[in-house]
């Protein structure tokens, strides 16, 4: 028992850097200027209080981008996430392609149940998040990243898809 209160403890410190926010102003808190351009492109794209559906998302619009650039597959119920596409940078710092499987079980691994609500509220939210964070892979190498997430609605409100950036930062 003690063993696992001293895990959860650990696991609660490692994480005590990490910053999630959900808002309409995200460019304020996103210093990686191609992580702006994104939201402000997403941004443009939405009309009221419709989000932009996939078809309206060219990511050859941003090609610096384009190695870090993921994309979800959402089904809401039940609530399963499953990666379509996986950029070349991400697969580079994973050490795999995750495309076509289980987001929970990919790339978060342990720490899913820290990052499963940014997910869940862009989701049911149909919100933007920023997600500052660090993680280590399976060869126990850590990794600090900058993560958006972008959520898309084929009929402008139901999130279909989750279109996702992430940069990785100086550890």
């Amino acid at each position: 028992m003690g063993a696992m209160l001293a895990r959860k403890i650990a696991n609660a410190s490692a994480h005590a850097e990490r910053r999630t926010t959900m808002t309409d102003n995200l460019p304020d808190d996103i210093a990686d200027p191609g992580l702006r351009a994104l939201f402000a492109y997403w941004r443009e794209r939405c009309r009221g209080d419709a989000i932009p559906a996939r078809r309206d998302i060219d990511p050859t619009d941003f090609p610096r981008l384009l190695p870090n650039l993921f994309l979800i597959d959402v089904r809401q119920e039940p609530f399963a996430l499953t990666y379509r596409l996986v950029g070349t940078n991400l697969v580079a710092h994973f050490g795999f392609d995750a495309t076509g499987k289980d987001v929970g079980g990919s790339f978060a691994g342990p720490d899913w149940s820290v990052v499963e609500p940014d997910y869940r509220a862009a989701v049911f939210e149909r919100r933007p998040s920023v997600h500052r964070d660090d993680f280590a892979t399976a060869n126990h190498r850590r990794h600090r990243y900058v993560r958006l997430l972008l959520p898309l609605a084929g009929d402008g409100h139901t999130v279909d898809m989750l279109l996702g950036a992430a940069i990785f930062e100086a550890a």
